[in-house]
């Protein structure tokens, strides 16, 4: 297949997280390899300002798509509906997570609440949100979309689920100069993201009187980075609903990176990290969880060594975003084979316990 000639790419004007950075990635990382590429406004957002961290990419906006021949339309999947409006461009889903899509979430929401009671509340709700994703999925008219997945999980899930075969497109971890930090013997605590895991980490920090957990939340990029500097350990029990940036940066922070076994976390190709150091959440998991992380911190500096791997492959991550945008939208490749590269060996399955 030939090179799209334009790439159109829907993002939220004004919102400031990981999904809305790699929208502006893929952009750049088009234009850079001399593809005409834009960013386009969700229509209920053209009212708000851009947010001006991301003036570092070359990502500027167009007016609106232009459906065309030879064009292509990336959007998404919290907005798969938009894809259904390309008439004659070719229509891309760019999963950046399962868990929130609202094709797919009423599958997933019982997995992002650990709690009973909140099982109970996600599972009456779920059949009207299942029927809700299906009518938006047959609007769309999606059999002749193209899809990308940020990560394996979702790759896995779509296999799974749509029966279609996506090609791979992750994102990198910006600014890698500005989060290196080396450990030392002064870091104590952990950190933790509130806004996606406070119920869970407090409970599990019940269990640990006698350290500090630091929570991440209202703060700027440079305070995060900061915090992460600090800290001995990162622990993220949310949801992993793709392949999350905060472990990330804290990792090349120089954190001890630890995760709860769910969505993304769960397999090997996108959360890279030792079995030991992913936590399984089911039942009465605190106290469990509780002498895990002590052992952790107890051998702190080997706990570190073992995720150097981890950490090195971060560093590589735009290189191989570079890779999979010039194999998917200019040499044509699709499938498996678009995202498959040297650096990145995959894995189809859950990550399993090791033999006791």
């Amino acid at each position: 297949m030939r090179k799209f000639d334009r790439v159109f790419v829907y993002y939220p004007r004004g919102k400031r997280s990981g999904g809305p950075e790699a929208l502006h990635q893929l952009v750049d990382s088009l234009r850079r390899q001399g593809v005409d590429a834009a960013l386009v406004p969700y229509p209920n957002t053209r009212h708000l300002l851009r947010v001006s961290d991301y003036d570092t990419y070359d990502a500027p906006e167009s007016d609106g798509v232009k459906d065309v021949r030879g064009a292509a339309v990336v959007a998404g999947e919290a907005q798969y509906a938009l894809l259904g409006r390309v008439n004659y461009a070719q229509p891309i889903c760019w999963w950046l997570s399962i868990d929130y899509s609202y094709l797919y979430s009423y599958a997933r929401r019982g997995f992002q609440a650990p709690h009973e009671q909140q099982k109970v509340l996600t599972s009456l709700r779920a059949p009207a949100a299942k029927f809700r994703g299906l009518l938006r999925s047959v609007i769309a008219r999606d059999n002749h979309f193209l899809h990308l997945t940020q990560s394996q999980y979702a790759w896995s899930y779509l296999v799974d689920r749509k029966h279609t075969m996506p090609s791979m497109l992750s994102d990198y971890t910006p600014r890698l100069d500005d989060i290196t930090a080396l450990p030392t013997d002064t870091r104590r605590g952990i950190s933790y993201n509130a806004t996606k895991a406070e119920y869970v980490t407090s409970g599990l920090a019940r269990h640990l009187p006698d350290v500090e957990f630091v929570p991440i939340i209202g703060m700027t990029q440079d305070e995060v980075y900061d915090t992460l500097r600090r800290t001995r350990l990162y622990l993220d029990l949310g949801a992993h609903p793709g392949k999350d940036r905060i472990p990330r940066e804290a990792a090349i922070a120089g954190n001890i990176v630890v995760v709860g076994l769910r969505g993304a976390a769960a397999y090997s190709a996108d959360v890279p990290i030792p079995f030991s150091h992913k936590l399984l959440m089911e039942g009465a998991y605190e106290a469990q969880a509780a002498r895990r992380i002590s052992g952790i911190l107890s051998s702190a500096k080997t706990a570190f060594a073992d995720q150097a791997e981890f950490r090195a492959r971060i560093l590589r991550e735009k290189d191989v975003f570079d890779e999979e945008v010039r194999a998917f939208f200019i040499e044509g490749v699709r499938g498996f084979d678009a995202g498959h590269s040297s650096d990145l060996a995959r894995s189809f399955t859950v990550e399993q316990a090791p033999e006791l």
